[in-house]
């Protein structure tokens, strides 16, 4: 593995410092030398406040030492309303909302960055921001080859869509790193709420991240 993304709002400041420490210690002569590494980690996202204190939704892009290449604020925030309260009443105490529904209260980015790399044109859009509609014709006349994608969802179908729709216009790869607010539903049939890859080959095929046991990434603190 070479390329790390962690889900969105799982990576608060505190784990943020570790996990650059650890790529400081543990990782940068690792593929300094030539040898197998983490070359690149979206550090998921979090809430963090902004010296005008608004609060935004922030993803960490690191490279290889732990070191900030740049970080991705996202545009779409995330709501609920009465009928998804309905649909599924635990949301009220998870979210600590009312029966009215609520939203994420973030200052929403102005802009998604494209990087040119090596590897080709990145982008990394938190959730929402890859699936929404609004950004879909500007991701297709973009060039991007490789969507990096921390999210938070109770389900996948959405951004499988969109990961199968990017790859027949752009040829573009999607890496979508995923946790669910709700109780997993345990389908590996369907893989309705895992992390997955989508690759634009012949066959069109998923690959799925699956077995939630598993330490895919372990810090000694």
């Amino acid at each position: 593995m070479n390329i790390l993304v962690l889900p969105e709002l799982t990576i608060d400041p505190t784990l943020l410092e570790a996990l650059r420490n650890w790529l400081c210690t543990n990782n940068r002569e690792l593929v300094s030398s030539g040898q197998n590494g983490l070359v690149m980690v979206v550090a998921g996202s979090f809430h963090v406040r902004e010296d005008n204190d608004d609060a935004c939704n922030v993803s960490t892009v690191l490279n290889h030492g732990g070191q900030v290449l740049w970080r991705q604020k996202k545009q779409q925030p995330f709501s609920v309303d009465q009928k998804d309260i309905q649909k599924t009443p635990e949301l009220k105490r998870l979210l600590k909302i009312s029966n009215a529904g609520g939203y994420e209260r973030i200052k929403s980015a102005d802009h998604i960055c494209c990087v040119d790399t090596p590897l080709g044109r990145i982008c990394v859009c938190i959730c929402l921001d890859f699936i929404h509609p609004d950004n879909l014709d500007a991701f297709k006349h973009s060039g991007i080859n490789v969507f990096l994608v921390p999210a938070m969802s109770p389900k996948n179908d959405r951004f499988q869509q969109t990961a199968w729709s990017l790859g027949n216009t752009n040829s573009a790869s999607s890496f979508v790193g995923m946790v669910s607010f709700l109780p997993l539903e345990r389908d590996d049939a369907n893989h309705k709420n895992v992390s997955f890859h989508y690759l634009p080959k012949r066959e069109q095929s998923y690959g799925y991240a699956i077995g939630e046991h598993l330490d895919l990434l372990t810090f000694k603190l």
